[in-house]
Formats: structure tokens, C-alpha cells, sequence
């Protein structure tokens, strides 16, 4: 197929799909109620769940007088009709906004938005002062929301996960601040919900990828240490605080409780000096079998799989393939649904991991298909986003069934590049249309 062929496909593609998601947005707004009829919005900005949470909370609160939604739920023209609001906002990646308010930074914050003179915010900002972009997106949030002319009740409230007795200090000036401004009593206390943590030992590890060109990839199997470990659903996170470090690593979960395990997928990192990840190292290297280990589960609750009956098409690459294959699990747990995986890794002939796994998977029919792409392949390399436009026409049939999309493995890399080309292929309204319909999930890191 030429190229100009491949663009007119790729036009055609979009053309129709932003037709299929127009109508569906038609559908949804008729059929979904709208988040509470009260005067004072309260918009949230998550990526994990600990906002929406807070959010809720804060809703409570009001007695009533609430309006809760994600924030790309909401428009300009909404903001045009309320008079007060409060928006609760995580911080993800480098400063980013958390992909249920994409939308809303696109169209709002960095277009071309209506003065805002007659809106009295308020804005609560999440973040981990270990990292240096400690509340940028709740920050940049408030900042521009003045510039707009909305009234700040207060200076952003700044909530530090890293320090929990802070952060909690920290929500009681918010509830506080909450009964001054509008005259509420809280029901509830809003704490910053923390993770219990849970004892388990190394069971086993394998290596996923012997003689690839990359850095080793590794399956570990983790047993709970006590009859106390507590559970998790597909898209949870592992944190684990390795030995002389600070800052927690996060792992997403590659299991689920029934298959007796709790497995992570981790890749050796190295320094510029070649020296092994403080981390990595240590979890992959130095830790021995039997060895015991503490960690917190984190719910996630905006990468859990759709229903069965809902076509599913998974994205990812590298130790990715952790979010990914808990979510297959989960659907051959509950009645299977149509799937489909497209994942890419480095080298053909040494990079397959759970290769045995996944052919089952195919020949059972619980995979509908699996789609692999090679950067370092002699034949014909490419990325899996190069695989996924290649896939146009499939792509658009999924989706016109109601597919859902999931990406899990790396930000900048491969998720952005995903992300590009969905743009390019469908446009980027009908991609604003799947997050905003929550069709395009991702756990990328």
C-alpha cells in the first residue's frame, strides 16, 4: 500500500469513527445523569484515585449543594454558569495533568477560554515533594484559572504525600477552610488515604529475556509472609521502599490474588557509571529466594478492566506487559470477552516474555489476536505504535463495537508515541471523545 494510499485510509478511519463518537456522546449524555444538580462544582483531577477520593469528600461535605465530575467533564460553558467551584488535582509524569483532565488542559487552560470574573475557586493540590515537579499541575490549574479573572478563595492548598501527618494537617485547614467559605459542617474527616503495608517473601524469579540486547527483565513470584496480606483487583501498584532509599518504587501488579501469587515484572536499570538501580538492583540481583519483603498495595482504580462483554484492545511494551497481563487474567477469571494485545519489545528471538502464556491464551480463543512488533528486529523493525497504524482498519472495526483501550509501559516512549498516532488516525476529537466516554485508560510511568 503507498503512502498516499495509507493516508486516505487513515482520513477515511477517522472520518468515521468521529461519526460513531459523536453519536455515542449523543447516547451517553442522554443516558448517564449528570455528577449532582448543586451550585458549587467540584472537579477532580486523578490519576491513581487518591483525588477522586479527596473529591468525594469534599462533595460530602457540601450537603448537597455539590456538583462532582472529572474534570474533563468540564467545559467553558459550564464554567460560564457556575459561580463557585473547587477543583482537587494530582500532579503525574513531569508535572502533568493526570489524563482525566487532559481534555479540560487542552481546551480550557491552554485555549482560547471566556474571562471567568464571576467564578470564586478554590483549588487542593496532590503531589510527592521527592519529585521536582512537587503540585505543578495544581498549581499551574490555579495560576491560570486567575488569569482568567476567577477569584481565588485562597492561595492552592498544597497536600505532600510524602509526608502523611503534613498532608493530613494540611486537609483539616481544607475542611476547615470549606465550613468558613459556605458555612458546611463536614461529615466526615478527609484523610489522605494511605496504603497498609503487607509482609511477603520472594518465592521465585525468572529471567524473561536471556540474551536480549536490553537490559534483563524479570518475573518475580511474592507470597504473603501472613494470613493478614490484604488483596488487590487488576491495575493495583505495588510500592516497595528498597533498603537506604526514601522514595518508593512502583510496580504494577502482574497477578491476582486467585493465582496465589503476587508477581511483578521489574527491568534491571543501570546508571551512567553501568552500576544496577538502587531498586532494580535489588529486587532483581541481591534479594535471594525466601527473603521477606514489605510493601503497599495502592488501589487504581482508573485502570481496572471493563466488563466482559466489552471488546478490550491492550497496549504496551517492556515490563508493560505486568498491567496487561492482569487484565487477562481477570477477563478468563470472569467470562473472557473479545481481546486483543498489541505489545512491543526489542529483539524477536529474545524477547517473548510470557510467551507460553499468551499462545494458550490464542489458541483457547481468549486472545482474539496478538499483534508483536520488534525495535531491533533485522527483518523490518519497528515500534508497537507503528504496528497499531498498520492496524487502522481493524482498529476502527473495535472501536465501532465499543472497544476500550488500555495502555500500560512507558510515558515517554511509548505511550506518547500511542497517543500521537491515535491522534493522526482517528483525529484528535474522537480521541478526546474515548477519554472523556473512559474507552482510553492507561498506567504509564
Amino acid at each position: 500500500m503507498s503512502e498516499l494510499e495509507r493516508g486516505l485510509l487513515a482520513g477515511l478511519v477517522g472520518g468515521l469513527y468521529l461519526l460513531f463518537c459523536l453519536w455515542c456522546r449523543y447516547r451517553h449524555r442522554r443516558a448517564v445523569p449528570h455528577g449532582g444538580d448543586g451550585d458549587i462544582l467540584v472537579a477532580y483531577a486523578s490519576q491513581t484515585g487518591t483525588a477522586i477520593k479527596l473529591a468525594q469528600q469534599s462533595a460530602r461535605a457540601l450537603n448537597g449543594r455539590a456538583r462532582l465530575m472529572p474534570l474533563n467533564q468540564v467545559d467553558s460553558r459550564l464554567l460560564s454558569q457556575m459561580r463557585q467551584a473547587l477543583f482537587v488535582a494530582s500532579t503525574c509524569g513531569d508535572g502533568d495533568a493526570p489524563d482525566n483532565a487532559a481534555v479540560f488542559t487542552r481546551r480550557v487552560l491552554d485555549g482560547k477560554a471566556a474571562k471567568l470574573p464571576h467564578l470564586r475557586f478554590a483549588v487542593l493540590a496532590l503531589g510527592d515533594s521527592q519529585y521536582p515537579d512537587f503540585c505543578a499541575f495544581g498549581q499551574r490549574l490555579h495560576a491560570q484559572l486567575a488569569a482568567l479573572g476567577a477569584q481565588a478563595l485562597a492561595g492552592p492548598l498544597l497536600v505532600d504525600s510524602a509526608r502523611p501527618a503534613a498532608a493530613n494537617q494540611a486537609l483539616a485547614g481544607w475542611r476547615e477552610q470549606l465550613q468558613q467559605w459556605w458555612g458546611q459542617a463536614p461529615v466526615e474527616d478527609s484523610e489522605l488515604p494511605e496504603a497498609s503495608t503487607s509482609h511477603w517473601v520472594l518465592q521465585a524469579r525468572s529471567h524473561l529475556n536471556p540474551g536480549s540486547p536490553g537490559e534483563p527483565l524479570f518475573h518475580l513470584r511474592l507470597s504473603a509472609a501472613t494470613t493478614q496480606a490484604r488483596s488487590w483487583q487488576p491495575g493495583d501498584i505495588a510500592e516497595v521502599t528498597p533498603p537506604g532509599c526514601d522514595i518508593a518504587r512502583h510496580y504494577s501488579i502482574a497477578s491476582l490474588p486467585e493465582d496465589g501469587s503476587l508477581d511483578l515484572v521489574i527491568r534491571r536499570q543501570r546508571d551512567a557509571a553501568g552500576r544496577p538501580g538502587l531498586a532494580s538492583g535489588w529486587l532483581t540481583q541481591e534479594l535471594g529466594c525466601g527473603a521477606g519483603i514489605t510493601l503497599r498495595i495502592s488501589d487504581n482504580p482508573l485502570f481496572r478492566p471493563p466488563a466482559t462483554d466489552i471488546p478490550l484492545i491492550l497496549i504496551g511494551n517492556g515490563s508493560g506487559i505486568a498491567g496487561l497481563r492482569a487484565q487477562l487474567r481477570w477477563r478468563e477469571l470472569h467470562g473472557g470477552g473479545r481481546n486483543w494485545l498489541l505489545f512491543g519489545e526489542r529483539d524477536p528471538a529474545s524477547d517473548h516474555p510470557f510467551a507460553g502464556e499468551l499462545d494458550r491464551w490464542l489458541e483457547s480463543g481468549h486472545l482474539d489476536r496478538i499483534d508483536l512488533a520488534f525495535s531491533r528486529c533485522p527483518e523490518r523493525a519497528r515500534y508497537v505504535q507503528d504496528m497499531l497504524r498498520e492496524r487502522a482498519a481493524t482498529l476502527a472495526a473495535w472501536l465501532a463495537d465499543g472497544a476500550v483501550i488500555m495502555v500500560c509501559g512507558s510515558r515517554l516512549g511509548m505511550a506518547r508515541g500511542v497517543d500521537d498516532t491515535l491522534v493522526d488516525m482517528l483525529g484528535r476529537p474522537a480521541l478526546e471523545a474515548l477519554i472523556r466516554q473512559d474507552r482510553y485508560r492507561r498506567d504509564v510511568y
